[in-house]
């Protein structure tokens, strides 16, 4: 699974048997592992756990009431949830790569030509 790369001190430490054994699914206690230490993260004064960064929205959510209540009520919850965000960040990664491909280019905006360089179109 890609989305491990962007966690993967993280994931050498915790998930020891999905990295030695590189199979291409974390199982269910691997993925509510993972959102939980989300949920630390977000309740934490970090907003990243090595390329995954919270923003203000998540981190509220991640801090709700109603969030802990879901979990409470529903023990598939946290590992649906950790699947959603492990599947957004492998769907993401090109995107971020091409970001940081890109940000080494220097971009060369054409200046706009004045009235009197303009070429004259009329016929003599």
């Amino acid at each position: 699974m890609n989305a491990v790369l962007s966690c993967l001190s993280w994931t050498k430490q915790n998930l020891v048997d999905f990295v030695e054994k590189r199979r291409e699914m974390l199982n269910e206690a691997e993925k509510t592992m993972f959102f939980r230490a989300v949920l630390t993260l977000a309740r934490s004064a970090e907003r990243s756990m090595e390329m995954l960064q919270l923003y203000d929205t998540a981190i509220t959510r991640l801090r709700s009431n109603h969030l802990t209540h879901q979990m409470c009520n529903d023990k598939a919850f946290a590992c649906n949830i950790a699947d959603l965000v492990l599947i957004s960040i492998s769907k993401n990664q090109h995107h971020v790569k091409a970001v940081a491909a890109n940000s080494r280019k220097s971009t060369k905006v054409p200046r706009p030509s004045t009235i009197d360089e303009q070429p004259d179109n009329v016929s003599e």
